[in-house]
């Protein structure tokens, strides 16, 4: 019995509770006048809808982006340009660079170029020099002869010019010497 006490106990509670929920269904309070009638059996006013936009105002707003889009390619090709100016100034700059550095580069070379011609001429004019001390003169005509394939400074070059004079006097002293006296020992005392 317990068990059916409970049972009821529970229906009991849950149709309580149905009933206070009113099974979800509300309903509407009965109109007062005739009026209020009509306006409650009227549909429920609609919601607006917009309007469609007028031609004027579409072509206005078309024309509003087709201005837009041209300033952003307008600018997008101003910013293009200035690239390319930096591009070309950067490459302009190298190409300077470059070609300054290849001038030094030569100006270098060349020095060092001179510097060694220098170094080997002054030594083929000493030792040219020291051969006509010796009374070589042969010999001195042979280097002054391999100076005349080199360039020369101007002091060099004049340096060479006294030394061949020098070698040309000697020579043609020692020639008349030797034919004094070869004709000496002939000639009759």
């Amino acid at each position: 019995m317990k068990n059916l006490n409970t049972c009821a106990w529970t229906l009991a509670l849950c149709a309580l509770t149905a009933l206070a929920a009113g099974c979800g269904k509300q309903e509407s309070p009965a109109p007062q006048t005739a009026n209020d009638a009509a306006k409650a059996a009227a549909p429920a006013e609609a919601p607006k809808v917009a309007e469609a936009p007028k031609a004027a105002d579409v072509d206005k707003a078309a024309a509003d982006l087709a201005k837009a889009a041209e300033a952003q390619k307008a600018a997008d090709a101003a910013k293009a340009a200035e690239d390319l100016k930096q591009q070309a100034a950067a490459a302009q700059a190298a190409a300077e660079k470059a070609a300054a550095d290849k001038v030094a580069a030569d100006k270098a070379a060349a020095d060092k170029l001179a510097a060694d011609n220098t170094a080997k001429v002054q030594g083929l004019v000493d030792s040219a020099n020291k051969l006509v001390g010796e009374n070589k003169f042969a010999d001195a005509l042979k280097v002054l002869a391999d100076l005349s394939g080199m360039t020369l400074t101007d002091a060099q070059k004049k340096l060479v010019d006294t030394l061949k004079e020098q070698v040309n006097k000697a020579m043609a002293n020692k020639g008349a010497s030797e034919a004094q006296k070869a004709l000496g020992n002939l000639l009759p005392k």
